[in-house]
């Protein structure tokens, strides 16, 4: 959704970059947690139906990820 990690940033398990962030060189964002803005700050700690949903997402874009690459094919 056009959030952007810049080089050597790090997002922690379970957190979320909202749309349009840029989370800046070297800076982290903890597990758990929801950073946003331009730079991204760290906002808040997801909980309840936030982290639930940060998780569903991620294994969808896992599946997808599995499922494009068994249709690719060479070039002709």
């Amino acid at each position: 959704m056009g959030a952007v990690m810049l080089q050597r940033s790090r997002l922690g398990a379970g957190a979320m970059l909202a749309a349009g962030a840029v989370l800046a060189e070297g800076r982290e964002v903890p597990a758990g947690h929801l950073a946003a803005g331009v730079p991204a700050e760290v906002k808040k700690p997801l909980s309840g139906s936030s982290a639930g949903w940060v998780g569903w997402t991620a294994g969808h874009y896992r599946e997808n990820g599995r499922r494009f690459r068994r249709g690719l094919r060479p070039p002709d």
